[in-house]
């Protein structure tokens, strides 16, 4: 079976929120002193809005939100790079969830960023399973669901240097462009 793209992006967000799950836990937990982290942002925002709130660890969107709302609480181990893809992620999940399909394109940039994210800090296994899904029709096993695999279109190499860039490791800049300098008459 070839997922679309919209679904492609809908288990990399599965499997963002598993890969971040631990990096969260940690820094959210350190900030209120080993308490209950999720239910403490849920009275906080019940007191505040009026109304019941129940929030997830597992939950895609609840992740992206403690990452771009609760900064502070990772002091400086979350970069602005690190808060910058957390945003777009978050356009992206939201893009995804109130929009019936998604493009292949931005599909392929959702799940780039996923991989980033995940890759700076640490999260290994999730960064592999959403490399994987990055292909489109290419058939790759991710969890407990096999995927079909079809004819991708391969790419040479060298119209592909930023994915074969490792996580982590910094993409080579293009070469920069220079025209010849012009030719000056000698003077005696």
């Amino acid at each position: 079976m070839t997922l679309t793209p919209k679904e492609r992006v809908g288990r990399g967000l599965d499997v963002l929120a598993a890969g971040l799950r631990p990096y969260i836990d940690l820094h959210m937990r350190a900030s209120v002193d080993g308490r209950d982290w999720v239910a403490l942002l849920a009275a906080r925002d019940e007191q505040r809005d009026g109304r019941p709130r129940t929030y997830s660890i597992e939950d895609p969107q609840f992740v992206l939100r403690v990452l771009t709302q609760e900064w502070r609480a990772f002091g400086t181990d979350l970069t602005r790079v690190m808060r910058a893809m957390a945003e777009e992620v978050r356009q992206a999940r939201n893009d995804w969830a109130h929009s019936p399909s998604m493009p292949e394109d931005d599909a392929t940039r959702a799940l780039d960023t996923m991989e980033r994210l995940l890759s700076s800090v640490g999260a290994a296994r999730a960064v592999r399973e959403v490399r994987a899904l990055k292909v489109p029709g290419d058939s790759v096993e991710v969890g407990p669901v096999e995927v079909d695999r079809g004819d991708a279109e391969q790419v040479p190499p060298e119209q592909n240097d930023a994915q074969q860039a490792e996580p982590g490791q910094p993409e080579a800049a293009p070469a920069p462009e220079t025209e010849p300098a012009p030719e000056t008459p000698e003077t005696p």
